[in-house]
């Protein structure tokens, strides 16, 4: 049973946070928040425990509270929670899945086929049609596998 009043508020409180994940945390600290019968903050701690386990219990006090009344209702609220570099205490991230291998298709090289003296331009994989004496010739450049 907490009784503050404004001429003599209650200067500390000791209060019990329970780590209910599965992370080790190395540092936790926040905020309890106390409200009167009419829903009114009447006081504010910050509270800090230094080591908190998974499933673990731990009392912390609020040094530099100032209750000024008999809360009806109280909120604790953790800020800043510190895991171990080896532990995430963030949700697990959905890696998107890996696209099949689509074979990687290189830019197009231009060349120019010279013949007789006439300049043709021609590309890899795309074939060029010549008339060759009295038949066309379909010409065809292809990188080497």
């Amino acid at each position: 049973m907490l009784n503050g009043a404004e001429d003599s508020p209650v200067t500390n409180v000791k209060l019990s946070v329970k780590n209910t994940t599965t992370n080790s945390y190395t540092y936790v600290s926040g905020w309890a928040t106390f409200y009167d019968a009419n829903a009114i903050r009447c006081g504010d701690g910050l509270f800090k425990i230094d080591a908190l386990a998974p499933q673990e219990s731990a009392e912390a006090d609020t040094p530099g509270l100032r209750l000024r009344c008999s809360p009806q209702s109280w909120r604790v609220v953790a800020t800043n929670l510190m895991t171990r570099t080896v532990d995430i205490a963030k949700p697990t991230e959905v890696t998107p899945p890996v696209p099949a291998a689509i074979p990687e298709r290189p830019a197009p090289m231009n060349f120019v086929i010279s013949i007789d003296g006439q300049e043709y331009p021609i590309q890899v994989n795309n074939p060029m049609v010549l008339r060759l004496g009295n038949r066309n010739r379909k010409i065809v450049l292809k990188p080497i596998s």
